[in-house]
C-alpha cells in the first residue's frame, strides 16, 4: 500500500502524480453531503454513520480523518437542524463513531 504524498506509478511511464491525503479524500466525499444536507436528520446521521465505517478501518491516517470530519459534520448540524432533539441524536451517533476508533486501537494495541 502506499503512503500519503508517494508517487503513483501509472501505466504510463512519463506520468506520475502524488497520491492525495486521506484528510482531502474524507473532505471532498462528506462536505458537499454534510453542507446540502446539514440542517437534516436523516443526512447527517447518514454522514456519521459512514464515518463510522471509515473510524473502524486498519489505517489510522483514515481513522484520523474520519474522526476529525465527524466532529466537523457535527457541529455544522447542531448550526442548522431545527429541532435540538435532533441535534442530540446525530450527536449520538457521532459518539460512535469515535466509540468505533478507540476500540479499534485498543484491541490492536495501538496508539495512533
Amino acid at each position: 500500500m502506499r503512503r500519503e504524498g508517494e508517487a503513483y506509478e501509472s501505466e504510463f511511464p512519463d506520468v506520475r502524480y502524488p497520491l492525495p491525503p486521506v484528510a482531502e479524500l474524507v473532505d471532498d466525499a462528506f462536505r458537499a453531503i454534510a453542507g446540502g444536507g446539514g440542517g437534516q436528520v436523516e443526512v447527517m446521521i447518514r454522514v456519521q454513520r459512514d464515518l463510522q465505517l471509515l473510524a473502524a478501518a486498519d489505517n489510522g491516517s483514515l481513522r484520523g480523518a474520519a474522526l476529525a470530519f465527524s466532529k466537523e459534520a457535527l457541529e455544522r448540524a447542531r448550526l442548522t437542524v431545527a429541532d435540538e432533539q435532533e441535534g442530540e441524536d446525530i450527536a449520538a451517533v457521532a459518539k460512535h463513531v469515535g466509540d468505533v476508533a478507540t476500540e479499534y486501537r485498543e484491541s490492536a494495541g495501538r496508539a495512533d
